[in-house]
């Protein structure tokens, strides 16, 4: 076999005609991101294994972890945390658990600083115990060689890791292998995206999809029966004031 035949059929190969189909030919599927219509415009068929993922967003909470969601769910393995290295927020248990996601397996970091973050992030990518790892990380001291280096280290380890970063990011270079750009969250919870960088294809903007996880009928019942239950406790503490 020729030199040229060899990489043709190389599944790690694209070509141009092909950005209208995927690559059918890869073996390494990736995790659904339960969003089909997402699924059909990334190269594996849904979140890579193995590589860095960038979310764009230009404030925190507007559906970026349900975004993520189905990452966040992964079957249990020896490699079983997921890791939140300096979350902006406290993460919410009751919503981690409205989505699936099994809150004695999260991990979180509190860094003090940016390097310790980055040492943090490149230490558990490296450490075997995790799959999934979120890092929120000082924009001002983020470098692009930082960037290169959590690529390489996310490929090697096989490690799906996500880095949230603000909208002024898109036009710096990266070597993020699928960047993310969250455009609005709709009236009807639709999330709108745009995907500004991904393996085996162009720019998509306007995608819409239909974000997981609202107030269930279970959980408006027990929102009520809290209440009740307060009610009564309210009234028990007047009658034992008079």
């Amino acid at each position: 076999m020729t030199l040229t035949a060899s990489l043709l059929n190389d599944t790690g190969l694209w070509r141009a005609r092909d950005l209208n189909g995927r690559q059918t030919a890869s073996s390494d599927r990736g995790q659904s991101t339960g969003f089909p219509q997402l699924n059909e415009l990334l190269i594996d068929g849904g979140w890579p294994h193995a590589a860095l993922v960038e979310v764009l967003c230009d404030r925190y909470g507007v559906g970026e972890l349900r975004l993520l969601a189905s990452a966040l769910t992964r079957p249990v393995s020896d490699a079983h945390w997921t890791v939140l290295i300096n979350p902006p927020c406290v993460p919410y248990a009751p919503a981690f658990q409205a989505l699936g996601i099994n809150v004695h397996e999260l991990m979180v970091v509190h860094p003090s600083s940016h390097q310790e973050a980055l040492w943090s992030f490149e230490e558990v990518i490296a450490s075997g115990s995790t799959q999934t790892v979120l890092a929120w990380l000082s924009e001002s001291d983020l470098q692009d060689k930082q960037l290169r280096r959590i690529q390489a280290k996310s490929k090697e380890h096989r490690v799906f890791s996500v880095v949230f970063r603000p909208l002024a990011a898109e036009q710096l270079p990266s070597a993020a292998e699928l960047r993310l750009k969250i455009e609005q969250q709709t009236i009807d919870r639709r999330l709108v995206i745009s995907i500004i960088k991904r393996r085996g294809g162009w720019r998509v903007d306007g995608l819409e999809l239909a974000l997981p996880w609202g107030p269930t009928v279970t959980d408006s019942q027990r929102a009520r029966q809290l209440l009740a239950d307060w009610e009564r406790t309210r009234r028990g503490m007047k009658a034992v004031a008079v």
